[in-house]
This record gives structure tokens, sequence and C-alpha cells, in this order.
């Protein structure tokens, strides 16, 4: 899982941005003290959807699976994000005539309802993953029909920050032989009580119940522990393939500039801690293991307990890479190069 984080402002922000090697840093001050956030990326208003798309498609090259998942407070622009978003990889099938399929269904007080299907209410099972049973597959020749369906059955109510807030967690799927979208659009964020309203704030608390499983799953994702909390929510259980694949992921965080400071500082700060510690690290040992496993393809090794290990190599799991060290003793007069670089991970690694 090669995870990308970005914050998006939908308007002039007067946040300070650094822009860095390998990362980019927004920084401010509030109540006599300073805050710094790190993200992959930031996306001010002036960035175009079609600069965006363009975005998404150069630094996923390499990946089948492709997940966009997006998040920020209600009125942060969130949903219209995601709209566009649609709209450019729709319209791309479309003007390409690629054949694909797409799943929308959206998931209300732990109800699954299909949303190409008037909202009917679809089964589901829990086992060690979220089967949904037969929600309905379309291929649209129209964007604006399939914009129509979601914004006539999209779960919405009235709050404090947003007329139109959506409530529920909207998950997309698209399948076509160039590749695969896991499009997830988060319900508005809220905080406190919402217009003494019960339903809205049991809502609220549902939403951010959904937020905090989410958050577990990926900081228990980078500390490799064994037990990662899938089953805190549908949301997190759903979204358990997306854990265990060579996938590409786009963390979007929203904000609204106009909105009140302190939940832009939340949802920044909520974002910055899903940025990978040693992303760039762990993109450069991938690349290790994919050369690595390309000369061992060369080569033709026949050893049957070697070849065990290239398998599991090819996998990219960046905990085999202990495991090319036995491999490359036996080979060192003819790999010197690849003895360095492991070296040089592993000195990077015990840092």
């Amino acid at each position: 899982m090669d995870i990308d984080v970005i914050c998006k402002f939908r308007n002039k922000s007067n946040f300070i941005v650094k822009k860095f090697k390998n990362k980019k840093v927004i920084s401010t001050k509030y109540n006599k003290k300073s805050f710094k956030y790190n993200f992959n990326d930031v996306w001010d208003n002036n960035m175009s959807f079609d600069n965006i798309y363009s975005y998404m498609n150069d630094n996923s090259t390499n990946y089948k699976d492709k997940n966009i998942i997006l998040f920020g407070y209600s009125g942060s622009g969130k949903t219209y994000t995601m709209i566009n978003i649609l709209k450019q990889i729709i319209n791309d099938y479309i003007n390409k005539n690629i054949t694909y399929k797409l799943t929308c269904f959206q998931i209300y007080k732990n109800t699954i309802f299909d949303v190409l299907n008037n909202n009917n209410e679809l089964k589901y099972f829990k086992n060690d993953k979220l089967l949904v049973k037969n929600p309905t597959k379309i291929q649209f020749q129209s964007f604006d029909d399939l914009e129509k369906i979601i914004n006539e059955n999209r779960k919405n109510n009235k709050t404090d920050s947003n007329d139109i807030s959506s409530r529920s967690c909207l998950i997309i799927k698209i399948n076509s032989i160039v590749g695969n979208f896991n499009i997830i659009d988060m319900p508005g964020q809220e905080i406190g009580n919402v217009n003494n309203n019960n339903i809205v704030n049991n809502e609220a608390k549902n939403i951010n119940l959904n937020m905090l499983a989410l958050k577990q799953c990926i900081l228990s994702y980078y500390q490799k522990n064994k037990y990662i909390p899938f089953r805190n929510s549908l949301l997190t259980l759903y979204l358990k393939k997306m854990f265990i694949s060579v996938c590409k992921v786009y963390f979007i965080c929203t904000i609204n500039a106009e909105h009140n400071f302190y939940h832009q500082l939340d949802s920044m700060k909520y974002a910055s801690c899903l940025v990978h510690p040693k992303k760039n690290l762990d993109n450069d040992i991938q690349k290790l293991l994919l050369e690595y496993s390309l000369y061992i393809t060369d080569i033709s090794l026949n050893n049957t307990e070697d070849n065990e290990i290239h398998r599991e190599i090819r996998k990219n799991d960046l905990t085999n890479i202990h495991k090319i060290g036995k491999l490359l003793k036996s080979n060192s007069d003819t790999i010197i190069a690849f003895q360095k670089k492991y070296n040089n991970f592993m000195n990077k690694l015990k840092n």
C-alpha cells in the first residue's frame, strides 16, 4: 500500500506552505502556539481537476488498483472534489471507449444501501472481510446520469456547517481492463451539538467513530502490528483488501479556509497523522526488491529454497527485505551493487 496524503484547500488560505524534496509542510500560529503538519502534497484553490487527475495518473502508473479517500468537515468541498474527480475518470473512459462496470453504495447507520437501485437495502456478511451481496453494476454513457442518481439518493442532512451535508459513507467502485478505482467519500465531520438535533448529533458521533477506526487501522499498519482492528467498523472491514494488497492510495483532506480555524487545524492534524513516516525509504526498498527479482529471473536460478524466497519478494512485502541478505551472500561476486544497496537500506531501517 503506497499512500499519498494530500491537503486540498477549497479557497485561498493564509497558511504558510513550505516545499521540501519529499514533503510539504503547512505551518501556522494559533493562540500563541506554533503548529506544523506534514503532507505528501498540498493543492491550493488554483489546482484544476484536470491537473489533479493527471497527478493521480502520473503517480500511480505501476498500480492497477487505486483508492481515493476524501474526508473533511461539512462544507469543506469534500463531496464537490469527489464528484469532479469521478467526472474526470468516467469522461476519460467514455472518450477512450474503455469498458467498465461501476457499483455505488452507501453505508448509513450500519446499513448498506444500493445507490444505483433506489437505495434498496443490500445484504452483507462480515467474515474475514466485508461481502456486499449483489450490488447493481452499470456502465454509464453519460456522467450527468450518474451524478443525478448520486445526488438524488445520497443520505444528506442540514447542519450548522452546511445546508446539504453528506451523512453517509459513499463507496464507488469502478472495474475496467486498464485498472480499478475505489472511491470513498466520507461523511462530513461535525463538532459538538448540531442545531440541538438528536438525529444529526448521533450521525456526527457515528462519523467520528468511523474516522477513529480508519486512523487506528492505518497507524497499526505503519507499526506493522500483527493485529489490525478492521472489524471496528463496516468501512474499515470493507477497506481490508487495501491494506493487504499492492495498491495506490490517495487520502485527500479538504479544508475550507473560511471555516472555524480550529476545525481547519483539527482536519490537518488528523490527516498529517496518516503520512507514512518512512514513505520514501519504503518506495526505495520496493524498487530494490523489484530490481533484484528481475535479476533473479534473468539468471534463472533453480535452487528450490531460493526460488521460494524470490516468489515472496515479488509480492513487494517490505518485511522480506531481510531475506535478500541470504541470497546476496551466495552471489556476492556478481551482484556487489545489490549488496551495497542492501546494507544501505538496512542501516536506514536501524536508524
